[in-house]
Formats: C-alpha cells, sequence, structure tokens
C-alpha cells in the first residue's frame, strides 16, 4: 500500500507542478486581459458537441455488450457511462472509470458476466485507440510539414505499432498459450485464470470482424467531432485561423498524453501539451492556456452529469458503493 499511495503522491505531485509551471509563467495581466476579450460563446457552442461524441461512446458500448447477448437499457448504459466518466476525473488511475462501468454493468447483467462486460470494455477501448490513430495519421498526412517541424512523427509511428501488437495479442487465439504458460509461474494461477476468462471474452469479437469495423468507424466518427469541436473552441480567439484537420492532430497528441500514468487523469499533462501545440499554430500562450482550459472544462461536464446521476439515485449510490471495491479486488 505504501508503493500506491507513493505513486498517487507521484501523479498529484506531477500534475499540480505542471499546472503551477503554465500559470506562473505567464503575465497576470496578459491572462486577464485575453479572458476579457475571448469570445465565451464559442465555449458554450463547443461544448453541445460533447453530446454528440457521449452519444458515440455509448453507442459503441452497447454494441459491445449485445454481441454477447447481454442487453443493458439505453438508460443504464448512459448511467453507467456518466459515473465512468465522473471516477475518471475524481480517482488517481487513469482506469477508474473503466473498473466502475464493468462493476456496475456486471452487477446489473449479474456477477457471471462479467467477463463479458470486461471483455466489452477492452474492446471498446481499443478499437478507441485504432479510430484515434486512423484519425491522427489522416490529420499527420494533411500537416506533414508542421508534425515533422514539432518532431513528433516518430512517437505517433511508434504508437501506432503498439496499438497493432496489443490487437493481434487480444484478438489472437495464440495468446491463450501465452497465458497458460505463465500459470506455472508463483501465486500467477488465479490472475492466469481471470485473464484467460477476459481473453476469451475478448475472442468473441474476433469472429465477428464487422462489428469490430463498426466499432472502429464510430470511433474515427467519435475523433472526427471532437476535432470539429476543438476548431471551434480555438474561434474564442479569431485572429488565428485553424483548420478542423489539425485539431485531429491536436485532440490525438493531447488524448495519448493524458492516459500516461503520470499524472492523475491527465491534469497538467493535457493542459501543457495542448498549450505548446496551438502556440506552434500561432495562438499566444495565453490564449492556448484558455483554449486548453476550455477544453478541460468542456471534458469534466459529462463527469458532472455523472455526479447528478449519482446524487439523484440511491440505487445507483449503493451499487456503486458495494460494487467499486469488488470489481477493484
Amino acid at each position: 500500500m505504501n508503493k500506491v499511495h507513493l505513486r498517487t503522491a507521484i501523479r498529484f505531485l506531477v500534475s499540480f507542478s505542471l499546472l503551477g509551471v503554465l500559470f506562473f509563467t505567464l503575465d497576470v495581466d496578459d491572462l486577464l486581459r485575453g479572458l476579457r476579450h475571448a469570445d465565451l460563446r464559442w465555449l458554450g457552442i463547443s461544448l453541445a458537441f460533447s453530446i454528440a461524441t457521449l452519444a458515440c461512446s455509448v453507442w459503441k458500448w452497447r454494441l459491445l455488450i449485445d454481441a454477447h447477448g447481454h442487453r443493458l437499457s439505453w438508460r443504464s448504459l448512459w448511467g453507467f457511462y456518466l459515473l465512468g466518466q465522473l471516477a475518471n476525473n475524481f480517482m488517481p488511475s487513469n482506469v477508474g472509470g473503466d473498473v466502475v462501468r464493468v462493476a456496475l454493468a456486471s452487477r446489473k447483467l449479474g456477477l457471471s458476466s462479467w467477463p463479458a462486460v470486461a471483455g466489452s470494455v477492452l474492446v471498446e477501448r481499443m478499437t478507441g485507440l485504432v479510430g484515434l490513430f486512423i484519425a491522427l495519421l489522416a490529420g499527420v498526412a494533411v500537416h506533414l510539414p508542421w508534425v515533422e517541424r514539432l518532431g513528433i512523427l516518430l512517437p505517433v509511428m511508434g504508437g501506432a505499432s503498439a496499438v497493432a501488437i496489443a490487437c493481434m495479442l487480444i484478438f489472437s487465439k495464440s495468446s491463450n498459450r501465452i497465458l497458460a504458460g505463465m500459470r506455472a509461474w508463483p501465486f500467477m494461477e488465479q490472475p492466469v485464470n481471470l485473464l484467460t476468462r477476459l481473453h476469451d471474452a475478448c475472442l468473441t469479437y474476433s469472429n465477428q470482424p464487422r462489428l469490430l469495423v463498426q466499432g472502429v468507424l464510430i470511433s474515427v466518427l467519435f475523433y472526427v467531432i471532437a476535432a470539429v469541436q476543438l476548431s471551434v473552441l480555438c474561434r474564442m480567439f479569431p485572429g488565428v485561423d485553424v483548420s478542423w484537420s489539425s485539431q485531429l492532430v491536436v485532440f490525438g497528441i493531447i488524448s495519448l498524453v493524458a492516459v500516461l500514468p503520470i499524472s492523475v487523469n491527465g491534469f497538467g499533462v493535457q493542459e501543457s501539451a495542448h498549450t505548446l501545440l496551438l502556440m506552434s499554430l500561432g495562438f499566444f500562450q495565453y490564449q492556448a492556456l484558455i483554449i486548453a482550459l476550455g477544453l478541460r472544462f468542456i471534458l469534466l461536464a459529462p463527469a458532472m452529469a455523472g455526479a447528478l446521476v449519482f446524487a439523484s439515485s440511491s440505487m445507483v449510490r449503493s451499487a456503486f458503493q458495494r460494487s467499486v471495491p469488488n470489481g477493484m479486488a
């Protein structure tokens, strides 16, 4: 537990340190002047796009759960997803929201359903990463000189290769042989049994390539909408003209750095990366930071909705309190 507490403390330290650097390297007068001149109507318009991105995510999750023969109502799916967003933003782990979704959905469907539910969440994440890199590489192709100047081309290609390898492991039957070999390791029999059940649930999708393609296409749609959302947000400062296709690169990069396990839900890391990328497109530092904070507000909006779901339903609170420890165990 001491190691867990130390890692959590380091994540909070990284987040607060990076946010501190962002604010203390700025002239306060510039920041206040930027806030006065920012057209906040575009923030509201950009926020409206969150409904579409959330709908894409919930739609894809329902398709993946349905593939196992399980049925959850739209109300439950939306509620569990928003509760997951709440957990993601206020738990130090980057996968806390996924644990909450698996725990609550498994309790709703029956505890024996957990491999299918966990598999649906894992495959949802993987198709999301594939969609992210498709959208990101499309943006890179359109803005290659800019990306080369940033020096991020090789890391992007490396990340795409890593995702391809992960997909092969998840959707290949040969991975069961690897797991079987690990079963003889000390104290690994029970974890390997759980991983084998999870992997078998994921193999369900390897027999449904059309569903996987549909999941990837929904993810690409998600990132296209998010890129348009960012380009709308940038209109708070109309002096700099940015294309929505450039925001495919921006959103892709900040999404990737946000999941690095070095901060609390990407706080500080995401804002730093977003600010630097926008500055490379011609924004002043204070403008870029205001836009980055606007995006953080937009990303927190589903968490606020999740808090309302949590507060308004005693049944959900009760299930949440009983299920999360079991799901995390």
